[in-house]
């Protein structure tokens, strides 16, 4: 799979996104591939398809003439298996952790339960219809995003305690720190039910297990972007596991295999921004 990837040009914006990409392949034969649990989360605008969501599944096939439509890629903490056939033709934006919040009136968590959904919160938003019909009809990705930019700012309204769910994320993340969930409630002057609820109102994850996947994400840049451990047991420890059977034990549980099989068989992506199993 070919991914063209872009940065944001607004300055506001590359607080919110970290990275555009486009994808537009006709498939003769369907293909498809595994994306593993991650706090960004992937909002994909398609020029039309059909869809069949099940249980940690989702099949897309692309229609040349169909009404543009969006999938989000909510909460999951287990592989989710995409196949995608037919004529595909999206963008997909790559929202930071927490921060499609902030472009919406519903909490994350209302609006993206599941592993994937259809996503409909800006169907009512000022220039919207505006945007998505011209979008498709731009013929450089230069322009789309141009769109995509102004309609973006146009309804970005930054929460009042997004700072604050900024700094718990930041101390959840913390992989030398490793403070109790209790303790990181009392530094932020919030009871620990009030941190579960700010935790989960943005990313759909209690901090437990938003926690065990911040974990996860760092071994994987740690080994497959900076290169910085050539053995399992080094990335181990490195990551702050407290032992090589655990280290197991939590990548089964979030790619289904043994470490040493997962990293045999993924791919980086966008210049080591993407991370997936082609199957």
């Amino acid at each position: 799979m070919d991914f063209l990837h872009y940065q944001p040009q607004s300055e506001v914006l590359k607080q919110f996104i970290d990275f555009f990409y486009f994808l537009a392949t006709d498939y003769e034969e369907p293909v498809q591939f595994y994306a593993f649990p991650h706090y960004h989360k992937p909002l994909n605008i398609h020029r039309g398809f059909e869809y069949e969501i099940k249980e940690q599944t989702i099949s897309v096939k692309g229609i040349r003439d169909g009404k543009p439509q969006m999938l989000l890629q909510g909460v999951y903490t287990e592989p989710i298996l995409v196949r995608f056939s037919g004529s595909i033709s999206k963008l997909t934006i790559i929202f930071k952790d927490g921060a499609l919040s902030n472009f919406m009136t519903d909490d994350f968590a209302m609006v993206a339960g599941n592993h994937t959904q259809v996503f409909e919160a800006w169907k009512n938003a000022p220039g919207y219809n505006v945007f998505i019909q011209s979008f498709f009809r731009e013929k450089s990705h230069v322009a789309q995003l141009a769109l995509l930019e102004a309609f973006l700012l146009s309804i970005l309204k930054v929460r009042e305690d997004w700072p604050l769910y900024q700094q718990a994320s930041v101390l959840l993340k913390d992989i030398d720190c490793r403070l109790k969930i209790s303790d990181i409630a009392q530094r932020l002057f919030l009871s620990e039910r009030t941190l579960y609820r700010l935790v989960f109102k943005y990313n759909g994850l209690s901090p437990h297990n938003f926690r065990k996947i911040a974990q996860f994400r760092y071994s994987l840049e740690t080994k497959l972007v900076a290169e910085n451990f050539k053995s399992l047991t080094d990335l181990a420890y490195g990551s702050n596991y407290y032992d090589a059977s655990y280290f197991n034990k939590i990548y089964r549980s979030l790619t289904l295999k043994s470490p040493k099989a997962f990293f045999q068989n993924v791919a980086t992506y966008c210049n080591k921004k993407m991370i997936l199993e082609r199957q």
